[in-house]
């Protein structure tokens, strides 16, 4: 195990790769930052909007009930 850790360590902290791969990781979180969180706002945006339409569509219903200023129980 410990040789798996060291050579991990030489490829990570070399002196001619740690720079690609930190650019490596910096466009990835660029890219989650900008493309990525599209994915998941879509996503809460219909969740929501869908949420909307049912509670309007209660809203309807009650409405209906409550034309005659009775209420609706």
């Amino acid at each position: 195990k410990e040789k798996r850790d060291e050579f991990i360590d030489k490829i990570i902290l070399g002196k001619y790769t740690s720079i690609p791969i930190m650019l490596i990781m910096f466009g990835i979180i660029l890219w989650i930052t900008i493309k990525g969180s599209n994915y998941p706002s879509e996503i809460l945006s219909s969740a929501f909007f869908n949420f909307e339409e049912f509670l309007s569509d209660k809203n309807e219903r009650v409405r209906h009930f409550t034309d005659n200023n009775q209420p609706a129980y």
